[in-house]
């Protein structure tokens, strides 16, 4: 895994610099995050980041490619009750999970400052 991810990594880099009409970026942000389900009771919001790098490699005025990597960080604190008869048991506690986000966008230039983005992730 390691060996593709660093291939790819060069190649992509390879075809940036071949490309005079790219841009680098950074992006980041505030992520809000909390889970659901049948049995959770009471939950509270998880607050984290999320930061990353991108580029955009123009196909004609309007149109152009976005590989981007980020990461994420997302969670919840939550309390669990579960029942069986007259017994019921509470259990609390925290989740959180670290992501690494591999999107590759496509993005159409409406006009100057809005864009539209869609694509895959892994």
């Amino acid at each position: 895994m390691k060996k593709i991810f660093t291939t790819l990594t060069i190649i992509l880099f390879f075809v940036i610099s071949a490309n005079a009409q790219t841009e680098f970026g950074l992006r980041g942000g505030l992520n809000m995050s909390n889970i659901i389900g049948d049995n959770v009771e009471d939950n509270n919001d998880y607050y984290s980041f999320h930061i990353g790098f991108f580029t955009s490699i123009k196909i004609t005025d309007n149109l152009s490619i976005q590989p981007e990597i980020q990461y994420s960080s997302q969670g919840a604190d939550y309390e669990t009750v579960f029942s069986e008869g007259i017994y019921e048991s509470i259990t609390e506690g925290e989740l959180r999970f670290q992501y690494l986000n591999l999107p590759v966008m496509v993005k159409f230039n409406v006009f100057k400052g809005l864009f539209i983005e869609a694509g895959p992730q892994a």
